[in-house]
């Protein structure tokens, strides 16, 4: 009779397929043209663009809070600079991990980034609106702190934009 263990290593050994690496010769150099294909460059185009535009708001908002009100801005103290971007990325972080998930299943990838994006210029928007109606009042009121607070949802929104930046191969292209 014969040894079922045997003929168990025998048929495995038989069935596996060696790997062929190609030689320096056959695969060639790799060059920078051949990554740079549109399923890499746009990820990175998204990417850069949302860096750009995140960085400009992150800079903004401590300069307008900061500025006095005779020169267009909130006038706050450091604190309430402090607090008030607290409170926003923490409110941020929470919203992020129990809404993102929920938000690209139901709207997609595609859809749930440039609704992100688009909370951008929601929050640009909201800085000369905030200096008017901070001047017409002639200082901080509800009517500011309703607006920081329209601002600060906007850029909890727009956070899902860096969740999808490699997931979206055509967003900023609307191809």
């Amino acid at each position: 009779p014969s040894d079922p263990l045997k003929d168990t290593k025998e048929t495995a050994t038989a069935s596996v397929i060696p790997a062929v690496t190609p030689t320096e010769d056959e695969a060639g150099p790799v060059s920078l043209r051949t990554i740079l294909i549109p399923r890499v460059l746009y990820p990175i185009l998204n990417y850069g663009f949302v860096a750009l535009i995140d960085q400009a708001a992150t800079v903004l908002v401590p300069l307008m809070y900061s500025t006095s009100l005779d020169l267009g801005g909130l006038g706050f103290d450091p604190f309430t600079i402090g607090l008030v971007q607290g409170v926003g990325g923490f409110a941020g972080g929470v919203t992020q991990i129990f809404t993102f998930p929920y938000l690209h299943r139901r709207f997609g990838t595609k859809r749930l980034y440039v609704c992100a994006y688009v909370m951008y210029f929601v929050i640009f928007a909201s800085f000369p609106l905030n200096s008017f109606v901070t001047r017409r009042a002639g200082r901080v009121g509800a009517a500011t702190w309703v607006l920081i607070v329209m601002q600060w949802t906007a850029y909890v929104v727009s956070y899902m934009s860096w969740g999808e930046c490699f997931l979206v191969e055509r967003a900023m292209f609307w191809i």
